[in-house]
């Protein structure tokens, strides 16, 4: 098991693996939708599929890479890769706190959650279970996480 903490500048979430960077989420607004995910020398995107389609992709040179599809009912999202179904989500746990990446056994593959359970603005706190998780995985389960995160509070102050 690897853990692993992010912290916030600005839009800004860097994630770190002791004291060495993964990645950085860097959001174009606080509603925490649009961003760019840096991996090593590689910029990925995540935004919505489309103006009718709110369904999140993350492209790469205008390619999509990974899509994101909501599951309105129950919450969290199922994760596709060229329209196909990958057998992973992005999900929570009932009565245990945040975004989960699982298998599609429900095993948890990732688990990230805030580091202080009163503020995300205290950072994040990732718990790698399976060896086998790319940075791309871990960077992808955050900006979910994120995203879900900012998308509940404007809901809950009426915004959205």
């Amino acid at each position: 098991m690897t853990h692993f903490t992010a912290r916030f500048e600005d839009n800004k979430c860097i994630i770190h693996n002791g004291t060495a960077i993964l990645g950085v989420i860097q959001f174009e607004d606080k509603r925490r939708i649009v961003a760019s995910l840096i991996l090593e020398n590689t910029i990925f995107s995540a935004h919505p599929a489309s103006s009718s389609d709110k369904n999140i992709v993350i492209t790469a040179n205008d390619a999509i890479l990974l899509k994101f599809k909501f599951d309105y009912l129950w919450g969290g999202a199922s994760l596709y890769v060229y329209d196909e179904p990958t057998g992973y989500k992005i999900t929570g746990k009932a009565f245990k706190p945040g975004s989960r990446l699982v298998d599609i056994d429900g095993n948890d593959l990732i688990v990230v959650v805030n580091a202080s359970k009163w503020s995300e603005n205290q950072g994040l706190k990732m718990e790698v279970i399976d060896t086998q998780v790319t940075a791309f995985q871990i960077i992808t389960t955050v900006y979910y996480h994120l995203y879900t995160s900012a998308s509940k509070l404007y809901s809950m102050v009426g915004i959205v």
